[in-house]
């Protein structure tokens, strides 16, 4: 095992072979895990993950296991052989680099400019990047060294964000950040447009503060290439690798995992005693109000049943609902686009970083001095 292993890891073979015994002990008296492979592969992406910290490796599976017990609609059918996920490969919407950064860490390269998200729903694309997380957790580059994730907003379509809501966004944020054995090193968002910034906001605000500190928004590659190196990239934006290349190497990686992948579904299980499960932190009291049911019982009692569609139990048709819908924003429609001339705002730095009120620190990027604004 080579030094830059155990240095980065912290691992050596007493230190993982006791770790490793505590950590099927820990698995075997759990009362809620009811079924959870203990195979030394499966066991060391936690425990490399946090470092040989038995107590955080064992928070850190409980976590995975309970998320993909309450979230499992964004699990299911993890397979790349199914047509959505060939789909965004053959955009070319997201590659795992061939070559790793300047540091040794893999690199996840997610083009949003070229995802046609209208016809998905937020759903498939939080099963999509599950099916990459799963499979590069699986990669020991990725247990050593960390990886770092490089996503490109240029070409980026205001319709590609009407899927998202703030419950999906912060499924997939909790999703990214403590459900997978994944070490973030550091995450790149690139040319973001400026109708995304509120809801990169709103993702911002689920995330700990530990993996804002590693992420930077930034215009231009100059500082992902300088960190990273440029060779390793797309040609398209400015690097020296071949598109082609790049989504023959992903469909590959990503196959080479697909089986121990697909029966994870099997081979895991952990007792929710709740159908309520609540995730966020500890700064985002409002949207932890969203709740994650099965069946719409609870919905109705707290809602009321008959304002709903009649296909789930209402009374009210659809055609009615979506006529309604239609009036309700065509009503809007002058005043939404009048918008694009009535507000604007200089922003002095080219990194804007955004946060929420317990963020002083990223708050502080945010530059700017009003040039107008429409007042009613």
């Amino acid at each position: 095992m080579s030094s830059k292993f155990e240095s980065n890891t912290e691992e050596g073979e007493n230190l993982r072979s006791q770790a490793l015994d505590q950590f099927r002990e820990w698995i075997t008296k759990h009362p809620k895990i009811k079924k959870c492979k203990t195979d030394d592969k499966f066991l060391l992406r936690f425990l490399r993950t946090k470092k040989f910290s038995v107590p955080g490796a064992c928070e850190l599976l409980e976590n995975y296991l309970t998320l993909r017990k309450t979230l499992s609609h964004s699990f299911n059918n993890l397979d790349i052989e199914r047509s959505e996920f060939q789909t965004i490969l053959d955009f070319n919407g997201g590659f795992i680099l061939k070559e790793t950064d300047l540091k040794g860490r893999l690199v996840f390269y997610v083009d949003l400019g070229k995802l046609d998200m209208i016809k998905f729903s937020a759903v498939d694309f939080m099963r999509i990047a599950n099916l990459f997380f799963e499979s590069i957790s699986l990669d020991e580059r990725s247990q050593i060294n960390g990886i770092v994730q490089v996503l490109n907003c240029n070409g980026l379509r205001l319709s590609s964000l009407i899927i998202w809501t703030p419950t999906t966004i912060k499924e997939f944020a909790q999703c990214w950040q403590q459900a997978f054995p994944i070490r973030y090193q550091k995450i790149y968002f690139v040319n973001v447009p400026s109708f995304a910034k509120s809801l990169l906001q709103v993702f911002l605000s689920f995330l700990s503060e530990k993996i804002r500190s590693r992420l930077s928004i930034v215009n231009g590659w100059d500082e992902v290439f300088e960190e990273l190196g440029s060779s390793i990239f797309p040609k398209d934006i400015g690097g020296k690798a071949f598109s082609t290349e790049l989504q023959e190497y992903t469909k590959k990686f990503v196959t080479q995992c697909r089986e121990e992948v697909l029966d994870l579904i099997s081979d895991i299980d952990i007792e929710v005693s709740d159908t309520k499960v609540n995730f966020g932190n500890s700064y985002d009291a409002d949207l932890d109000a969203a709740i994650i049911a099965n069946g719409w019982d609870e919905v109705f009692e707290e809602l009321g049943s008959s304002i709903f569609p009649e296909e789930i139990g209402g009374k009210v048709p659809i055609s009615e609902l979506g006529e309604y819908t239609k009036k309700f924003v065509t009503q809007c429609r002058e005043e939404v686009l009048d918008l694009i001339s009535d507000i604007d705002i200089e922003v002095s730095d080219t990194k804007v970083n955004f946060g929420n009120s317990y963020d002083a620190d990223l708050d502080a990027a945010i530059v700017g001095s009003f040039r107008k604004i429409s007042v009613d």
